[in-house]
């Protein structure tokens, strides 16, 4: 999807900018632009490094990947062993909303947020 992160050939984490018919047009997280064919596409993997970049803190102790939290402004999010659990919207007097959804990948984080309405720009 247009706006995706993922790791081009195998080190290069890359935004996704337009996709044509043989190649995906990409921007690096240095500038560069890029054009590719598919086979040198690929999911960039959710790792503790990467959510503490973008704000998420170690909440526990954990025999497997480590539980990690991110909270503010009505938001509650949470990540434990590739599960994404969201909860948005609160407001007082309403229960929130909630989204729990498999996410091995950052695009299928990035992708979890927008169903959710959440601006949340990835760094790396």
């Amino acid at each position: 999807m247009v706006g995706d992160w993922v790791m081009l050939f195998s080190d290069r984490p890359s935004r996704i900018d337009a996709i044509g018919d043989i190649k995906i047009y990409l921007t690096d997280k240095d500038g560069e632009d890029w054009r590719s064919e598919n086979p040198f596409v690929r999911p960039i993997p959710i790792t503790q490094e990467i959510l503490e970049k973008n704000g998420f803190v170690f909440t526990g102790v954990s025999r497997s990947k480590k539980p990690m939290q991110l909270i503010g402004d009505g938001l509650y999010i949470s990540w434990w062993k590739d599960r994404l659990t969201i909860r948005y919207k609160r407001e007082a007097g309403r229960a929130s909303n909630y989204l729990n959804v498999d996410c091995p990948n950052v695009h299928d984080m990035q992708h979890a947020f927008r169903l959710c309405g959440i601006e949340k720009e990835i760094t790396f």
